[in-house]
């Protein structure tokens, strides 16, 4: 749902809208004017408010914004931060942006290799920080108010794996969560959760989704155009957890169906059906959402 005066921006500059990131009721909405040239918007849907945010000024070109995470928490204040990571000449560079004072800091300067493994355009939000996991390097947790980053533990490789596979990460109930499952196809997972105190990650839930191949039989597809790149047909793209209630409900997308599953009931609701894509797709098929690929509706009031 994009506002109509992004749309007429949009369609006057014949630009392409890309939502990029999310925190708490408010999007960081990106057009791409262009090679190498991007605006970026704070979209608050609740009002249909939207601000062009003005970019780190480096007095060259030869840059690449890496990515734009938002970091908001209306618990805390009604001002809003952005995080952006530039690389030039293989040197990665930090600025982080205050709504608050509407100027950019430059933080500090990284080498490629301390981030180029993490997934950045998924960042989360809390404490105060943003989260970063990778595939092959170590977590990276930095801190918007100290501008620097501290520690987090990440979890073990194992033995003969070469990567992590990283199936959903996010925040829920003040927490950390983080599924990782090694193996196509497998449908039993553990729900990690970082303590409190950033000390471990420890089995939170072990959940069982085998039970879902016979009521949604198009999970057993042998079809490459039913299946992403790591062959799989149902991820977790959203978990709720509500420790007062003792609740926790996943939200799980297969070819044809987008399901709650309830982890303390283990019951199974549907909530939307989705048209499977008759396009063919070599590497991933759209039908099939990652986690990455939603963003959950929060009513903010928040000026943006």
């Amino acid at each position: 749902m994009i506002p109509s005066a992004l749309k007429n921006i949009a369609n006057s500059t014949s630009s392409k809208i890309e939502q990029l990131h999310s925190c708490n009721g408010l999007f960081c909405i990106s057009f791409n004017l262009g090679i190498e040239n991007l605006d970026y918007y704070v979209y608050n849907p609740s009002t249909n408010q939207h601000r062009l945010i003005p970019l780190p000024y480096l007095g060259i070109k030869a840059y690449e914004i890496v990515v734009m995470n938002l970091a908001f928490d209306p618990m805390v204040s009604d001002c809003y931060k952005l995080v952006c990571v530039m690389k030039l000449n293989g040197v990665y560079e930090i600025f982080v942006y205050s709504s608050e004072t509407e100027v950019w800091r430059d933080c500090m300067e990284m080498e490629m290799e301390m981030l180029n493994q993490h997934c950045l355009g998924q960042g989360v939000f809390l404490n105060g920080c943003m989260h970063w996991v990778s595939e092959m390097s170590s977590f990276l947790r930095f801190d918007l108010d100290l501008m620097c980053f501290r520690d987090m533990p990440s979890t073990d490789i194992p033995v003969g794996v070469l990567k992590r596979s990283t199936r959903y990460f996010g925040e829920s109930g003040g927490h950390l969560h983080l599924i990782e499952v090694h193996g196509l196809r497998s449908m039993s997972f553990e729900v990690l959760e970082m303590e409190i105190d950033y000390s471990k990650w420890f089995v939170k839930y072990r959940v069982d989704l085998s039970s879902l191949h016979t009521t949604y039989p198009l999970m057993l597809s042998e079809e490459l155009d039913l299946l992403d790149v790591n062959g799989r047909t149902c991820n977790v793209v959203s978990l709720v957890v509500n420790d007062k209630e003792d609740t926790a409900r996943f939200l799980v997308t297969t070819p044809d169906v987008i399901i709650e599953y309830d982890a303390h009931l283990l019951t199974i609701k549907e909530v939307a059906d989705i048209e499977i894509a008759k396009i063919p797709v070599i590497w991933e098929d759209v039908s099939v959402f990652e986690w990455y690929d939603t963003h959950q509706y929060v009513e903010t009031m928040a000026r943006v």
